[in-house]
């Protein structure tokens, strides 16, 4: 009974712990978003104080706006089909080097779990499989500086 009340311990951190974290960062945004607020107040302000003409209002609140750029995406494109290139093809081969060692294994008890490897390589098939059906990133015409 000691293991499961543990266990249930240990699961209830896990969860709330990931909870917190998320939490934390959220009030960190907002108050990096504050401090900006605040910045671009008091500018505004020093304006009006000086006479000059106001300052342009950024737009706050997608302060990340050159991750939306078309190259940007392009670069993200390529770095995704790339990692499930990686993870697709060691789920696959993970995945059949466990069912060989369990099918083959000398103790028989291992003999029946020998369909757990099909997790991992049916995990890997599915990253190759969005490898092929993901298109190709477009290039400029005439651009060479990624072909290989």
């Amino acid at each position: 009974m000691q293991e499961a009340y543990f266990w249930s311990v240990v699961s209830l951190f896990w969860v709330f712990g990931w909870v917190a974290v998320w939490l934390v960062r959220k009030r960190a945004l907002e108050a990096k978003t504050m401090k900006l607020r605040e910045m671009l107040h008091q500018e505004r302000l020093a304006a009006i104080k000086e006479g000059v003409p106001l300052p342009e209002i950024p737009d706050i609140e997608e302060p990340l706006s050159v991750w939306l750029t078309l190259e940007a995406e392009q670069v993200r494109a390529l770095w995704l089909r790339r990692v499930a290139l990686i993870l697709g093809l060691v789920a696959v081969t993970t995945g059949v080097g466990m069912c060989a060692a369990f099918f083959w294994a000398p103790d028989r008890g291992f003999h029946g779990m020998w369909t757990l490897g099909l997790i991992p390589m049916l995990a890997g098939i599915g990253c190759l499989l969005y490898c092929l059906i993901v298109p190709v990133i477009d290039r400029a015409p005439g651009d060479r500086s990624r072909e290989s």
